[in-house]
């Protein structure tokens, strides 16, 4: 198996599995930083999306959930994804468009540590 697949194929994936690195309760907010895997595109691409989070991971609020993982290293990531439900847009028509952009559907898997 291929952890890092070429760009090209990820287009024909059916579903994306990533590992979060935080999750806020009070939202529902993933995290996840790009340092730690190379999740980008594979959690945006596919139209199902599968996060697994340890519960240890999962902070009541956004300030904590920094915290945590500025506690992880020195600097934080470049790059963080916070996903928190499907996208929305009112671009076209000014109508609100609901699920354009990413995955269509989210499934997320906590692992009790």
């Amino acid at each position: 198996m291929q952890i890092c697949p070429p760009v090209s194929e990820l287009f024909s994936y059916d579903v994306g599995v990533t590992m979060a690195q935080a999750a806020i309760a009070e939202t529902g907010t993933l995290i996840l930083e790009s340092e730690k895997e190379r999740h980008r595109l594979i959690s945006l691409l596919p139209p199902i999306h599968i996060a697994i989070v340890r519960s240890n991971d999962i902070c009541l609020t956004i300030g904590d959930a920094l915290k945590g993982l500025r506690r992880q290293k020195e600097a934080m990531s470049r790059a963080i994804t916070f996903i928190t439900g499907p996208s929305r847009t009112a671009d076209i028509e000014l109508t609100l468009t609901v699920g354009v952009h990413g995955p269509k559907e989210l499934y997320v898997i906590v692992l009790d540590d």
